[in-house]
């Protein structure tokens, strides 16, 4: 009674006295496939093989193998890798599989990385029949920030993603955004639930068969045009100590799918490594990954 009696009384003089709101922020934790479940589950089937390619730190649950270019600290990742299944390391232009190996691929927040995504979209489609395919909209790394982080904006229209660089002048004005301190804060916001709710629009999303829907425009971009190097073997000194850890499973799994960079040959597992037939091509294996390539 007394506090409704203050809250009059303040009221009378044009002031208003509220609770002060004290709520977690809940949302910038959950995994992205907590909504991308719905898009993707309709087309999977229990036993179907799939692929998550940049897999990052939070790999889908129903993906049987993963690739990262990274797998060890980087600029793009928060948190330390899941390496809880095989992990391929190798870049989404160039992958060491055999053709249609997996029934679905999952690429998420990948491709706006990508010099090439004409050439990676044509590489997830020729080692899956189809996919799932997310990107940020152009809209998102203007509120949050991200686009500094960025090669591409991509622009989701009709179905197919369009690819635009990025101009120097847009990179410097994405970064240190006040909604990206507000998405990763502690405390409760609106903007949270709203942000949330609303990923199909701050994320071009597309599941694709037969080949994923791009058109890049690369009219004055700013890099080089995109060239795939010579593939040549990792170096030992460039990969951690550590033994392999592939159960029977995972081993077959990966000798089903695996193949020498030209895609000719198949590789088998052979004291601690996947070898090809010559045991010219060698992929170490470590823990649960299995060195193809490393980014720089």
């Amino acid at each position: 009674m007394i506090t409704n009696l203050i809250r009059k009384a303040f009221r009378a003089i044009g002031l208003d006295i509220r609770r002060v709101e004290r709520r977690t922020n809940v949302y910038v934790d959950q995994p992205a496939w907590n909504y991308q479940s719905s898009y993707v589950l309709p087309h999977f089937t229990p036993g179907d093989r799939v692929i998550d390619i940049g897999c990052g730190a939070t790999p889908s649950p129903i993906a049987t193998v993963l690739t990262d270019f990274f797998p060890d600290e980087s600029i793009h990742r928060a948190r330390p890798m899941v390496e809880d299944r095989p992990l391929i390391v190798c870049s989404a232009t160039r992958m060491p599989l055999r053709d249609g190996c997996f029934d679905l691929s999952i690429c998420s927040h990948v491709l706006e990385h990508v010099p090439d995504p004409d050439s990676a979209a044509r590489e997830i489609a020729r080692v899956s029949r189809r996919g799932y395919l997310e990107t940020p909209a152009y809209g998102k790394d203007v509120l949050v920030g991200t686009g500094n982080q960025h090669i591409w904006q991509i622009v989701p229209n009709q179905g197919t993603f369009h690819f635009f660089p990025y101009t120097s002048r847009q990179h410097q004005a994405q970064v240190n955004s006040p909604i990206m301190n507000i998405w990763c804060q502690n405390e409760f916001h609106p903007w949270q639930p709203f942000f949330w709710e609303r990923h199909d629009i701050f994320n071009a999303i597309q599941f694709w068969e037969g080949a994923p829907r791009i058109e890049v425009h690369d009219s004055g971009a700013s890099f080089p045009a995109a060239m795939t190097p010579v593939w040549r073997p990792v170096s030992q000194d460039k990969i951690p100590d550590a033994p392999p850890s592939l159960n029977q499973q995972e081993i077959a799994l990966l000798e089903d799918c695996l193949t020498t960079p030209d895609g000719l040959m198949p590789m088998h597992y052979e004291s601690g490594s996947f070898v090809d037939a010559t045991r010219a091509i060698i992929y170490p294996v470590r823990t649960k990954r299995i060195y193809f390539e490393i980014g720089d």
